[in-house]
């Protein structure tokens, strides 16, 4: 080959390559969204989800609601966890956005206090989880335990991957229904 078409081709290699770094199925880090008014809960946030949840996930944090809509706009995540009490868009209508635009987002309200009516509305909204905050060290487990569970769960209504010429088995069927 010609030194020049070596070099298109070295190009198209390094090109295909980054890409394939970027979109690899390799990189299984989950990606979470964490909305809240206050920066300091979500720093603390942060720390907690990222040292203690297995494959140090990836997050992303958002002070409003309308940020937070933005960026599940300009990328997937695989969990959204959102407080209950923010100014001007609360979690619940963040939550009424979200469920309408990505069904299947995997979604936790946090609050700090405990209310029966919000409870009742979120779930109404498809929350999969509605948490009091986390408040002593015996609960930060428990919270990420939970966390580790959903994201562990396939979405409602998700397929698995069939590789190609495979049929699914009558039992996969089964338990898809």
């Amino acid at each position: 080959a010609e030194p020049g078409a070596k070099r298109i081709l070295s190009g198209m290699v390094a090109d295909t390559l980054a890409l394939a770094k970027k979109t690899s199925p390799l990189d299984t880090r989950q990606k979470i969204l964490l909305v809240d008014s206050d920066s300091v809960l979500l720093d603390c946030y942060r720390e907690i989800l990222v040292g203690g949840l297995p494959g140090r996930p990836e997050v992303q944090t958002a002070t409003s609601g309308p940020r937070a809509l933005a960026m599940l706009e300009a990328e997937p995540f695989d969990l959204l966890i959102c407080a209950r009490k923010m100014p001007k868009m609360d979690g619940l209508q963040i939550l009424e956005t979200v469920r309408r635009k990505h069904p299947e987002l995997r979604t936790v309200m946090l609050t700090a206090k405990t209310d029966e009516q919000s409870r009742v509305r979120a779930y109404a909204l498809g929350v999969d989880l509605y948490w009091l905050s986390p408040a002593t060290d015996e609960e930060v487990p428990l919270f990420l335990k939970s966390l580790h569970s959903l994201l562990g769960r396939k979405p409602p209504g998700s397929l698995e991957p069939v590789a190609p010429g495979t049929k699914p088995s009558p039992s996969d069927r089964a338990a898809d229904h």
